[in-house]
């Protein structure tokens, strides 16, 4: 992340985060 642009660091971010919460509900409900 170093030296990229914050909106491409925050974009990452959410959609890191978004992907979590996608997957650990799925993965409590397996």
């Amino acid at each position: 992340a170093t030296g990229a642009p914050p909106k491409d660091v925050a974009k990452d971010l959410g959609v890191s985060i978004a992907t979590l919460y996608r997957w650990l509900p799925a993965a409590d409900r397996a």
